[in-house]
């Protein structure tokens, strides 16, 4: 706990730093005659210094939601979400890719044709996961990422060489066919 409490007050000396300085020296130049006091400079200033800490806020708000989505992300590979992958020929064999999760694209029984069921967990092969819509496609508002290349590693490889039916997209662009 107190390593916690000790973090935060680390986190809320650093966003003072910048202030501080700034302060700091402009009552220094102040002080030596450098300068005068110029209301229109000292609004640019504290406008220059609130943009920095909204900018620095944001970015923090950013990070913790990151981390939050990727702990959901992890969990749900943990969990044994389903891998999505896409079928293509390429010399009249049919191969199979890990195309990436994406909320206009459509997630299907391999064998059935059917829609997953609303509320699946899928994944892909780069550490995305979502849940199922109503549609049969990843709800956009439902996507976490994991950069745990250990867990992806885990789902890809539990389904190697196996007899499960794998839930497939339709993959729209065709391979690159090169003439010689």
């Amino acid at each position: 706990m107190g390593l916690l409490k000790r973090k935060k007050t680390m986190q809320i000396n650093a966003k003072t730093i910048s202030i501080g300085v700034t302060a700091i020296s402009a009552i220094a130049s102040f002080a030596s005659g450098n300068i005068s006091f110029n209301p229109e400079q000292y609004q640019k200033e504290k406008a220059a210094i609130n943009r920095s800490w909204k900018r620095e806020q944001a970015l923090e708000k950013s990070e913790d939601l990151r981390k939050r989505k990727q702990a959901i992300a992890d969990s749900r590979y943990q969990d044994g979400c389903e891998l999505i992958v896409g079928e293509k020929l390429r010399n009249g064999k049919h191969f199979f890719t890990f195309p990436t999760l994406h909320k206009d694209l459509p997630v299907f029984d391999r064998y059935t044709g059917k829609p997953m069921p609303e509320g699946k967990v899928v994944c892909d092969g780069y550490g995305n996961t979502a849940l199922v819509d109503v549609d049969g496609k990843p709800d956009e508002n439902s996507f976490a990422s994991t950069g745990n290349r250990d867990l992806v590693r885990t789902i890809i490889d539990r389904y190697r060489g196996g007899h499960y039916a794998q839930p497939g997209v339709e993959l729209y662009a065709q391979p690159v066919q090169k003439q010689f």
